[in-house]
């Protein structure tokens, strides 16, 4: 594959949250076409790979993505009865199979390193603008700075993504700066509290593991403390507005995620045993889709809920399943705490609280960013846990034919 056509297909991926927050997700939008076309070229891409990955060691996490994205394409395909959900599939997806697209292009040294660190540098930027220009539409909107901006979520699946950036003199400290102003400007609850769980591994590196002497790293944190304080003098209403959001919390029950909670919880002990055991169908709980067995008019905004009722107790189980493989790649790296380890603890951090304060591929594609700096950690770990005077197998034969 050449470079050209690898970075127009990193290029497309990385911007098609873009086109979604511009022309949003119905069907009739040129974004779902634009999506099918990348994740039928990732496909092309993708099969050589997977064959051979089957015959080498492999991280389980990428055997259970793929059956994770095979069974919800099965259940979305027996219950609509054919590709009714097609467009809705595909923005599901393709942030899975992003994620095995940058494994396997990592893990073979295929990924045009420079062009995807550039990238994400650019996307921190855009969202960073973008965090800044929607507090004006805010403003003057009816309910003004009261609803959140959901490019917080998109800052903060950027955050593992800093790491990149250590050797950089001023890039690091500034990058950091905007996913942490952007993500407070934008207001939203579980972006913020996702955000400073997240940085509590990156402070650790920093003090830690960070090749700068003590001066520097003090100096480091210095200029990040009169940053925020630079940030909160200019735009302490903003920041204020966004702290107010979360002593409502007991008020409004988390923007109604209790009630939703409940609801999904609910409806789901109320089904028979073959809809526990494999779900209703992908959205099948939302009035707008159609289905009969539709209650409500909202998305579960919790990964683990929206599984249980769509794809049931199997779907949920693989979920569980992806991410007790990557807690034990991590355990398992504990002692070789470099900028790939934290890079990984962050980004399955993220994963996590996202999954469960709002949701991840299943609600919102920008958590493709976040799944595809897991998958580029996840494989430059295996690489460096490779052993380096390990010799393949004709190299071994050659050497005991000799005298």
């Amino acid at each position: 594959m050449s470079k050209f056509l690898q970075r127009v297909l990193l290029l497309l991926l990385l911007l098609l949250p873009i086109v979604d927050y511009l022309y949003k997700w119905e069907q009739s939008s040129p974004a779902v076409m634009i999506r099918a076309g990348v994740t039928a070229m990732m496909g092309l891409f993708l099969l050589p790979q997977i064959i051979r990955h089957f015959n080498q060691r492999k991280s389980p996490m990428i055997p259970l993505v793929m059956l994770l994205s095979i069974y919800i394409l099965i259940v979305t395909v027996l219950i609509d009865g054919g590709f009714k959900s097609f467009y809705i599939y595909v923005r599901v997806i393709y942030p899975l199979i992003g994620l095995l697209l940058i494994y396997y292009w990592t893990k073979y040294e295929y990924l045009d390193e420079k062009f995807f660190v550039v990238v994400l540098f650019l996307l921190i930027v855009i969202y960073g603008v973008i965090s800044y220009l929607n507090l004006g539409y805010r403003l003057v909107s009816r309910r003004g700075l009261s609803v959140a901006d959901n490019t917080g979520y998109s800052l903060v699946t950027l955050l593992a993504g800093v790491l990149f950036f250590t050797k950089k003199k001023y890039i690091f400290p500034i990058t950091i700066f905007i996913i942490i102003s952007g993500a407070l400007f934008c207001g939203k609850r579980g972006a913020i509290v996702v955000l400073f769980v997240a940085l509590l591994p990156l402070v650790k590196y920093i003090l830690t593991s960070y090749s700068r002497n003590v001066i520097r790293k003090m100096a480091f944190i210095v200029f990040a403390i009169l940053a925020s304080l630079i940030a909160v003098y200019f735009f302490g209403d903003y920041f204020s507005a966004a702290m107010a959001r979360f002593q409502k919390l007991e008020e409004d029950g988390g923007s109604g995620r209790n009630t939703m909670y409940m609801l999904y919880l609910t409806r789901f002990w109320e089904s028979d045993f073959i809809h526990e055991l494999f779900g209703h169908g992908l959205y099948a709980g939302v009035w707008g889709n159609g289905r009969k067995y539709a209650f409500i008019g909202l998305l579960a905004h919790n990964d683990w809920l929206e599984m249980l009722y769509d794809f049931g107790i199997v779907g949920c189980f693989l979920y569980i399943l992806i991410f007790i493989s990557v807690f034990v790649k991590i355990w398992n790296n504990r002692k070789n705490k470099d900028n790939i380890y934290y890079m990984l603890l962050m980004s399955v951090i993220i994963w996590g609280l996202k999954s469960m304060l709002s949701s991840t591929f299943l609600m919102t594609p920008n958590s493709i960013y976040m799944l595809m700096i897991l998958a580029y950690a996840m494989a430059k770990m295996e690489i460096n846990n490779k052993p380096k005077n390990s010799l393949n197998i004709n190299t071994r034969i050659m050497s005991t034919k000799t005298p």
